[in-house]
């Protein structure tokens, strides 16, 4: 055989060794893609993700599996997992957003309130009180067990008394209807929560509009009288001073004292404002303290057992 045919044949032999190669790598990459765009595999993948910490991709990777419009059992924990990946990004508005997606399939994925109240106790140890407050109410409302509904309220209440949105909670305990031997703890705590609602706030900007128009009825207004007599005396002092200067022909000692006595004015003002918040730390530090003799705020249920029963313990 010649020479040159050997060598044509040596190449047509490397070009169809070279050209199944490139069949084969093409066919494992389609078969891999194949395998990845199934729903369980891209679950895998995300709970993976999950572990390793990336929860930004693991988020992307558990919707791109709902996308799918699962109906399996997975979905649910896909829609838990996403929720859960979002609140550890501190992507509050996400979180919103899954749960009133999870929550319009309520039916399709019968979730119990199990299902939401371990969602809200995932959430509240990412500090993500609001959105476990929501979580809270979906397992209150989902719940036909009266015991149930009124430990969910309660740890919504709570949920709400972290963020300092007081008000709110003492709605939500109005609404709860409790009965038992723990009655007359709850009536207590009911009423210690309507007292505190009376008690309005001081206002510091009030505070301080009352100090530029007379000095020191401000710091009355907060509560702190000592200051507003010291601030109203001080003030009419220098402005009595500064008059006698320029009365008696010292404009120098009067510009002087004037001077004071405008920064006196300023710091005054200020300081209205700040003895209106610190009024207003006092009396919630107070009732705290009173909540914390009366009854503890942390409801503990145990959620296992058949006939549930509700204790009080209130932590601040």
């Amino acid at each position: 055989m010649p020479e040159c045919t050997k060598r044509n044949l040596r190449k047509i032999i490397l070009l169809m060794v070279a050209s199944l190669s490139l069949v084969l790598f093409a066919l494992d990459t389609a078969l891999c893609a194949a395998a990845f765009n199934k729903p369980d595999e891209i679950f895998r993948f995300a709970g993976h993700l999950m572990k390793e910490g990336d929860y930004s991709r693991a988020a992307r990777e558990y919707e791109r599996y709902i996308d799918m419009d699962v109906s399996s059992n997975n979905a649910k924990n896909a829609y838990k997992n996403t929720i859960i990946c979002l609140a550890k990004l501190g992507d509050t508005s996400g979180v919103i957003t899954e749960l009133r997606r999870l929550y319009e399939l309520q039916e399709k994925f019968k979730l119990t309130s199990d299902f939401w109240l371990e969602l809200g106790q995932i959430l509240e140890r990412e500090k993500d009180y609001r959105n476990a407050a929501i979580a809270y109410r979906k397992s209150a409302e989902t719940t036909a067990e009266a015991d149930r509904s009124v430990c969910a309220r309660l740890y919504e209440a709570k949920m709400y008394f972290l963020v300092g949105e007081d008000i709110q909670a003492i709605q939500i305990l109005n609404k709860v209807k409790h009965s038992g031997q723990n009655i007359e703890k709850f009536k207590h705590l009911i009423s210690l929560m309507e007292s505190m609602e009376k008690g309005k706030k001081k206002e510091p900007r009030i505070a301080m509009f009352l100090s530029a128009v007379v000095p020191g009825t401000g710091h009355l207004y907060a509560g702190e009288a000592f200051h507003g007599i010291s601030s109203f005396v001080l003030n009419a002092g220098l402005i009595s001073a500064a008059y006698f200067s320029f009365k008696h022909d010292s404009p120098i000692l009067g510009s002087f004292i004037a001077y004071l006595e405008t920064g006196f004015y300023i710091g005054g003002i200020k300081s209205a404002g700040t003895d209106a918040r610190k009024t207003n730390i006092n009396n919630r530090r107070l009732f705290r303290n009173k909540l914390k003799k009366a009854l503890p705020l942390e409801p503990n249920l145990c959620f296992g057992k058949k006939s549930a029963s509700v204790q009080f313990i209130y932590r601040f």
